[in-house]
C-alpha cells in the first residue's frame, strides 16, 4: 500500500513538471517571463531526488515551495499581461525611413541592430501592415554605459534601449525617450573570467509602456 501511494507520488510530479515545463514555454514565447521555466527546472531536480528517494519527499518541502511561489508568479504574469504579437514585417527600408507626407495612422517598430522591422512593443490596434498605413516608425537603438569597475578589473555595465519616433508624415525625428535596465551586480567572484558585466536588458512591459507614451504624444 505504502510503495503504490510512493510511486503515485512521483508520477504526480513528474506530471507536475511536464505541466510547469508547457506553461514555461508559453510563458516565455508569449510574455517575456521565465518564472516558470525556471520553476520547472527546480521541480525537476527535485522529482528526481524524489525517485532516487523512492517517493520519499523528506528534505524537499523548501525547494517545493519555492516552486510554487515561482509558478504563482508565471501564472500571474500570464493572467495580468497581454501576449505580445512578434514577427517580421517586410517593408522597405529605404523607402519608409525616408517617407515624407505620409496619411497613415499607424506604426511600425524598426530594430537598428537587426535592420529589420518587427511588430515588437507596438499595441496591436496602432500596429501598421501595410506601408500605405504608416504614420511613424519608432527606431529601437540598444546600447549600454558604462557605471563602474570591480575589484578584479572588469567593467559594471547598465544596459538601454534609445527609442525615437520618426514622423513619415514631416520626415524627422518629432518625440525621444530611453528605456533603462537593471543595473549591473553590486560585486562578483574575484575570479570571474568575463570582463564587461551587464545587468539585465530593459523588461518587455517597460519598453512597450514607452513606445506607448511616444506614439500617443
Amino acid at each position: 500500500m505504502e510503495d503504490s501511494f510512493e510511486r503515485k507520488l512521483v508520477i504526480i510530479f513528474w506530471s507536475i513538471c511536464g505541466v510547469a515545463l508547457l506553461l514555461g514555454i508559453v510563458e516565455a514565447v508569449l510574455f517575456h517571463g521565465y518564472k516558470l521555466l525556471i520553476g520547472t527546472a527546480l521541480i525537476t531536480l527535485v522529482t528526481i531526488d524524489i525517485s532516487t528517494k523512492g517517493g520519499k519527499i523528506i528534505g524537499d518541502f523548501v525547494f517545493i515551495i519555492i516552486f510554487i511561489v515561482l509558478a504563482i508568479g508565471g501564472i500571474k504574469n500570464m493572467v495580468t499581461s497581454k501576449p505580445s504579437p512578434s514577427y517580421t514585417l517586410y517593408f522597405n527600408a529605404e523607402e519608409v525611413l525616408n517617407m515624407t507626407g505620409s496619411t497613415g495612422d499607424k506604426f511600425v517598430l524598426y530594430d537598428e541592430s537587426t535592420k529589420s522591422f518587427s511588430s515588437n512593443y507596438i499595441p496591436p490596434d496602432k500596429l501598421a501592415k501595410k506601408q500605405e498605413e504608416i504614420a511613424g516608425v519608432i527606431l529601437l537603438e540598444k546600447g549600454s554605459e558604462y557605471v563602474g569597475s570591480y575589484a578584479n578589473g572588469a567593467s559594471g555595465h547598465r544596459q538601454y534601449y534609445k527609442l525615437s519616433l520618426l514622423s513619415t508624415k514631416t520626415g524627422e525625428i518629432i518625440a525621444r525617450t530611453t528605456v533603462y535596465g537593471s543595473s549591473p551586480p553590486s560585486s562578483i567572484r574575484a575570479n570571474r573570467s568575463d570582463r564587461m558585466i551587464t545587468g539585465n536588458e530593459p523588461s518587455y512591459d517597460k519598453v512597450a509602456a514607452s513606445v506607448s507614451y511616444l506614439i500617443n504624444k
